[in-house]
């Protein structure tokens, strides 16, 4: 369910329906998920119980990028 939430985050699709709308037509969601398709409560249910844990999640996820190269973080832009 993090690397659907993560992926969800990075692709801008933030509510728990659009995510569960994904997993039933997007090839990767689908593909990141291993077929499974959880419905938007699952979703939202996930994430309510783990909202303290994924942003340090996330945190740790751009820094293994940045270091194998796969992303550059001297330049951060915020929108909103």
């Amino acid at each position: 369910m993090k690397k659907i939430m993560f992926y969800a985050y990075c692709r801008g699709i933030f509510t728990s329906r659009k995510i569960a709308n994904h997993l039933i037509k997007d090839a990767a969601f689908i593909a990141l998920a291993g077929g499974n398709k959880p419905n938007f409560r699952t979703i939202n249910e996930f994430r309510r119980r783990h909202i303290k844990l994924l942003p340090c999640v996330f945190v740790l996820i751009l820094k293994m990028c940045e270091k194998a190269g796969l992303v550059g973080l001297k330049h951060a832009c915020l929108d909103g």
